[in-house]
């Protein structure tokens, strides 16, 4: 059992390491540099888990780890909303309505935590929330900006 949580571990460090080395591309210089350093951008993805050990907040994710699956869906389905729509140039309502209610359910879930852990001064799974939170509605932002244009000519 030790060896397996010691791989899941390793490999979940390893690829949140390669993740921050890469949006280290879209930085200027000096910070580019700073955050390809395997060791800094190790750091970066140690430093959120190592926080949550340590203020016990470890034992309250699991809300907060369904609300982020639930959100990868709602995202899914946005993804193959927008494929359906660039390649069969129509607006696909059968995948849009199951993604908006999972959408919505999920941020309003979102605030919920918020609120919940805020008021419990859990402000490390309050502030996680929040930046799902915003993510999702920046993806649902871009979404319907692309959704919104008039439908391409057969």
């Amino acid at each position: 059992m030790s060896a397996f949580a010691l791989t899941s571990l390793d490999t979940a460090t390893r690829l949140g390491r390669y993740a921050f080395q890469e949006l280290a591309d879209f930085m200027p210089g000096k910070v580019q540099k700073l955050f390809k350093n395997s060791h800094v951008a190790t750091i970066l993805t140690i430093l959120p888990a190592a926080a949550l050990m340590f203020t016990g907040q470890w034992k309250a994710i699991w809300p907060l780890f369904g609300s982020a699956n639930q959100l990868l869906a709602s995202i899914a389905l946005l993804s193959v909303t927008v494929w359906y729509f660039h390649s069969f140039h129509r607006k696909p309502l059968f995948i849009t309505v199951p993604m908006v209610v999972m959408f919505l359910v999920t941020c309003f879930a979102l605030i919920n935590l918020i609120s919940v852990n805020l008021s419990a001064h859990g402000y490390l799974l309050a502030g996680l929330s929040a930046i799902l939170l915003l993510l999702a509605l920046f993806l649902a932002w871009e979404a319907a900006a692309i959704l919104r244009k008039p439908l391409p000519a057969a």
